[in-house]
């Protein structure tokens, strides 16, 4: 192999991975600082209300463009890698979407996930971004870490 295909393999290779990122169990995700909370109607348990954790997703894609979460269409917060957020909706149906506020690199799309929620009901979401140079979107799913 010449050292011009190694290097065209390698550009490759990171190009690839860069885009992934991974899921970052809940414990070791780092609370999102309060000058990044964006609606703070949420931020307390009530006897109606479910548990829900927005988490961001470990890699380096979009490493340094925040991406924003919300409920129902209201922001909540504003979440670098790694970060989530605590909120206590009330029992119901709700929907949690995320997006880059500032729509970097074309990446506009706007994923959504419901739920319907009962009182005392605990759920994790994670955002991440779809593998691959070609596509490069967000995604909001439940998570099981």
């Amino acid at each position: 192999m010449s050292l011009r295909s190694l290097l065209a393999s390698m550009s490759l290779l990171f190009a690839i991975t860069a885009c992934s990122t991974s899921p970052v169990p809940t414990s070791a995700a780092q609370p999102v600082p309060s000058d990044r909370l964006l609606n703070r109607a949420y931020l307390q348990p009530r006897p109606d209300s479910a548990e829900i954790v927005l988490k961001r997703d470990s890699g380096f894609a979009s490493v340094t463009a925040k991406i924003r979460v919300f409920m129902d269409g209201v922001p909540i917060a504003d979440l670098y890698t790694s970060e989530k957020v605590t909120i206590y909706p009330p029992a119901g149906y709700h929907v949690f979407s995320a997006n880059y506020p500032q729509a970097l690199f074309g990446l506009g799309n706007i994923p959504e996930v419901a739920a319907e929620l009962r009182p005392g009901d605990r759920r994790a979401y994670r955002v991440g971004i779809l593998d691959g140079i070609l596509e490069n979107s967000l995604v909001i799913s439940p998570t099981a870490f």
